[in-house]
């Protein structure tokens, strides 16, 4: 039988690796432009992004968008300079401790 197989069906393994995303979901993310706390957080898609764990979005009341990545220091640089480069405007980079709203196992 083979390691995928032995993990469950591929629905068992969908909904384990939501779950996953999910345990790694921040309690909120501070706003790169007037730091007011963001709690409305979405996760995005990281899908073929090695050393991405997890990205997430808010949208803050003052309309702009923060996004929090967590991974590898240079994969999460690579991933904001992409982004920067995709939305055509310098990104505003900023850091806060990490705290997922559950408990990581």
């Amino acid at each position: 039988m083979g390691q995928a197989k032995q993990r469950g069906t591929q629905e068992d393994r969908a909904k384990q690796a939501r779950e996953k995303i999910e345990a790694l979901k921040p309690s909120m993310i501070v706003c790169n432009s007037c730091e007011n706390e963001i709690t409305d957080i979405h996760k995005m898609d990281t899908r073929g992004m090695a050393g991405i764990r997890a990205v997430f979005a808010g949208i803050c009341g003052c309309g702009c968008t923060t996004h929090a990545m967590l991974g590898d220091p240079d994969a999460v640089a690579e991933l904001a300079v992409a982004m920067e480069a995709t939305m055509g405007r310098e990104g505003i980079l900023g850091s806060q401790a990490y705290q997922p709203a559950k408990s990581e196992e």
